[in-house]
């Protein structure tokens, strides 16, 4: 039997951590005489010495960071940080289907035949970026940005096919259809006037130029209200389509991006002055019949019912009663968790769609006092998390979500499942998501992360307890005491191999391997490289292991509290065995490289498992929410447990050597910018600790030497003189 392992070795070493340090009595012993240099810059690699007092064997420093946030959540917009759900900007809606035109991922499509609960049937994904939609019969015409309009048959609103596109100028961004017309206003491009008798040809039949940038159109009559930036409103008549002609403006400054226009009065959002309300009975000549300053910007503008809904942008949405046009009433307000872009009512609901905060359902039955009904994709709790490419899958109560985490800070809602009652298990692999709710398993294709396909579902008889994937294998533990061995070559129809008989609380399958929790036997290993499980390990052990985790011979198991158990399987005989202890009750285990992270419901801990017989902790990260599960990639952790993901950045290796009373540490460039406290430990207890002892700054970017003065004239210099 090896001797038990100890948390720390013989030899220094760093642990970098970002939580309170436990408790520990300050004894007499080693002691912290210098620290040189105090202050470095993140982006370059430095050396720091510590002088200590009488450093003894086994002592080591440890740095807390007090400064620098290490879970990055929704934060203030323009930080372009942390987890994003989503560029819901405009919506449509037809009978009892949302459409919602999405910056990051496209068109999404909601059933709100339960006005109060969004069901999330698709996700067209565009070329380009969605900016708007409209929807006529079967087809949704799509404002994409840099790709002009894009149509869509939406027949099925499951599984929604490309028709059509049509380049256009400028930038599209909202779509507004009139008989066979369809208005865009196309940013900087102007507006164009597309006919749309026959969605498959859409055919350019007019337009016109505007002075600055065409957020948003309105038709009336023949009669065509764009909202132009700095030009305010802009008014054209458009009965010829091939010789639209501007027969008047309204202008009060400022900048408008939407409006709405019913019979004869128009409502427009001015981004920095509020709402205007105008009678345009007589287009040529505009008049204000009342303006109704707004807390926020203004960006979005519907009517409903002589009530007016005003996306304010950080201060959420506005109503307002707008029965006579020259006494608007405010009624009420809901502040949202990102920025209302948007708005769109049916019945007593309003959804807001919420730049960075996904989509809001407000009940609005009481237009004084609207409340909240839903959120999403933000529903329940976030229990499961995992990765495959670039992507995260996510499961919370509204089933699964995904999130594009190319840039490993910003994930990026892309897409969702519903499933009723949410998901309790998830497994990933290789395009390819297996989703559990309580007995009944879904396979969906995840292949094009934004359109999820759901491809076949399966009933066990008990609920799984625990799942894994492999090449072409599923490995689904039950509640019955059972493995079943599924043969998933083809998703679609996926098939009973074979059982094995184990009351499981764990799996985890790696390198052709199946590691096994079983409360009966032990700890299993299983070689399933070939047609059948064949057991490798002669003599399961530890029959209270709750958690699995394996690497080779090496197997990492988690009995109860903080105790991690090691043992190796490569002996003829009992396998060789080792325990570690840590605070808190373990939650998950996860190997990166030689470091297992191991995460409790209030921290994250990094262990060098180099010798796994000698681990020794190489970090400590105190978490914001508690955690339910973790997902690695890089130098980046995604977190179960709260209403949202979180992220947290993993700090880089630090080198550490000692000559004497000297340590020195090797920082690398990307260290975070804080402020670190120091603490010298000597086995497990705290000996000397100095506070705010090393600083971690930003890099500095000097201003130009030269004057501006003195740049012109070596420029003039260098110009070819004239002759």
């Amino acid at each position: 039997m090896q001797p038990l392992i100890k948390p720390v070795s013989s030899s220094l070493f760093i642990i970098i951590t970002l939580c309170l340090l436990l408790p520990v009595s300050l004894v007499a012993g080693p002691s912290i005489e210098s620290i040189q240099p105090d202050v470095v810059s993140a982006g370059k690699k430095a050396e720091v010495v510590v002088k200590v007092n009488g450093a003894a064997a086994g002592s080591y420093i440890v740095l807390e960071a007090t400064a620098q946030p290490t879970v990055s959540e929704l934060l203030p917009l323009d930080v372009r940080q942390g987890v994003n759900y989503g560029g819901q900007r405009k919506g449509f809606i037809q009978d009892n289907i949302l459409y919602v035109a999405d910056w990051f991922s496209g068109l999404h499509i909601y059933d709100i035949a339960n006005p109060a609960q969004p069901r999330l049937l698709s996700t067209f994904h565009t070329p380009g970026s969605a900016k708007g939609v409209a929807v006529r019969g079967r087809y949704a015409f799509i404002a994409d940005d840099d790709h002009g309009l894009q149509i869509v048959d939406v027949g099925i609103p499951t599984d929604p096919e490309w028709v059509a596109g049509l380049a256009t100028s400028g930038l599209a961004y909202t779509p507004v259809i009139d008989g066979d017309r369809l208005y865009l206003a196309s940013h900087r491009g102007g507006v164009h006037i597309i006919d749309i008798a026959n969605p498959a040809e859409p055919r350019m039949v007019g337009g016109f130029d505007t002075p600055n940038k065409a957020w948003s159109v309105a038709v009336e009559n023949d009669v065509a209200y764009v909202a132009d930036t700095a030009s305010g409103l802009l008014i054209f008549d458009v009965g010829d389509a091939a010789r639209p002609r501007q027969i008047g403006q309204f202008n009060p400054g400022g900048n408008a991006e939407d409006v709405a226009v019913e019979n004869g009065i128009a409502y427009v959002a001015f981004f920095d002055k509020g709402l205007y309300i105008l009678d345009v009975r007589r287009p040529a000549e505009p008049g204000v019949r009342s303006h109704i300053p707004t807390p926020g910007n203004a960006r979005g503008v519907v009517i409903d019912d002589g009530r007016v809904y005003v996306a304010d942008w950080h201060a959420g949405m506005h109503t307002l009663h707008v029965r006579d046009p020259d006494m608007p009433v405010r009624l009420g307000s809901f502040d949202t968790p990102g920025a209302a872009w948007g708005v769109q009512v049916k019945g007593k609901y309003a959804y807001v769609f919420d730049w960075w905060g996904g989509m809001t359902t407000l009940d609005i039955r009481d237009s004084r006092e609207p409340a909240l009904a839903d959120r999403y994709p933000q529903r329940g709790s976030v229990r499961r998390v995992a990765l495959d490419g670039g992507f995260l899958y996510a499961i919370n109560g509204a089933g699964l979500q995904v999130f594009d985490v190319n840039n490993p800070l910003n994930p990026i809602w892309s897409t969702g499942m519903t499933m009723a009652g949410g998901a309790t298990g998830l497994a990933v692999r290789e395009g390819l998501a297996l989703l559990a709710t309580g007995n009944r398993l879904t396979f969906v294709d995840s292949s094009n992360p934004f359109q999820l396909r759901r491809l076949a579902e399966m009933a066990l008889s008990a609920p799984v307890v625990a799942m894994a994937l492999a090449e072409a294998r599923a490995y689904i533990a039950d509640d019955d005491g059972h493995i079943h061995v599924l043969d998933i070559s083809n998703p679609e129809l996926p098939g009973a191999v074979s059982a094995l008989d184990a009351q499981v609380r764990d799996l985890w399958y790696r390198d052709g391997r199946l590691y096994v929790a079983d409360s009966r036997q032990g700890l299993a290993v299983y070689d399933v490289s070939g047609e059948a499980p064949e057991l490798m390990n002669g003599e399961p052990a530890n029959r209270h292991a709750r958690m699995v985790r394996g690497r080779g011979d090496i197997v990492l198991a988690h009995e109860t509290g903080g105790t991690i158990t090691v043992a190796d399987l490569s002996g003829t005989g009992s396998p060789a065995a080792g325990r570690f202890e840590l605070p808190g009750n373990i939650i998950d285990m996860q190997w990166r490289g030689n470091v297992l992270f191991v995460l409790t419901r209030d921290a994250l801990f990094a262990l060098d498992t180099a010798d796994p017989f000698a681990m020794r902790i190489s970090g400590r990260y105190a978490l914001e929410q508690p955690a339910m599960g973790m997902a690695l990639s890089g130098d980046t952790a995604y977190l179960a447990g709260g209403k949202r993901v979180a992220v947290l950045r993993l700090m880089p290796e630090i080198g550490q050597s000692q000559e004497g009373d000297v340590i020195r540490l090797s920082l690398p460039a990307g260290m975070p910018v804080a402020s670190y406290d120091m603490y010298l430990m000597s086995g497990n207890r705290e000996t000397d600790s100095r506070r705010n002892a090393l600083r971690v700054n930003d890099m500095v970017f000097s201003k130009p030497k030269l004057s501006k003065e003195a740049y012109g004239k070596m420029l003039r210099q260098q110009l070819p003189q004239s002759e």
